[in-house]
């Protein structure tokens, strides 16, 4: 019965190191500009999308397509990086409007300068690809 317990206890350690580590390289992986990739032709009108991740904070800064115009921020907030068993999430807050406020994110891939994530608000549904900028 004993041993039982000490290899639970063994295990659950691993399983809280392995966790936090995990976390630890998605808050530094993620950190840097990021090009959205633009896959909705809906909105055409964005040429340029860009995700910048500091430390905790977002900036989101957007070109529109006429010609000449120039970069400006759309939106900025916070995020924090959570780390489950099986899956690690970005949550967003702090946002000027509502869209990015308060969403958790499903990082799907984070690896090679490629950020996908995924998350649902209010049934629709949000899937963003990201190159990172060097």
């Amino acid at each position: 019965m004993a041993v039982k317990k000490l290899i639970f206890i063994i295990l659950l350690i691993i399983g809280i190191a392995f966790t936090f580590s995990c976390k630890k390289n998605t808050e530094q992986d993620i950190i840097g500009t990021w090009n959205r990739m633009i896959l909705d032709s809906s909105i055409s009108h964005i040429k340029e999308e860009v995700w910048e991740f500091t430390g905790s904070s977002i900036k989101i800064t957007r070109t529109l397509t006429p010609p000449g115009s120039e970069p400006f921020v759309s939106d900025s907030g916070s995020y924090i990086v959570k780390a489950g068993i099986t899956k690690k999430y970005i949550r967003t807050t702090g946002f000027q409007f509502a869209w990015y406020n308060n969403l958790d994110w499903s990082i799907e891939r984070l690896k090679a300068g490629q950020l996908v994530i995924f998350s649902d608000r209010d049934h629709y549904f949000l899937y963003y690809e990201f190159v990172k900028k060097y």
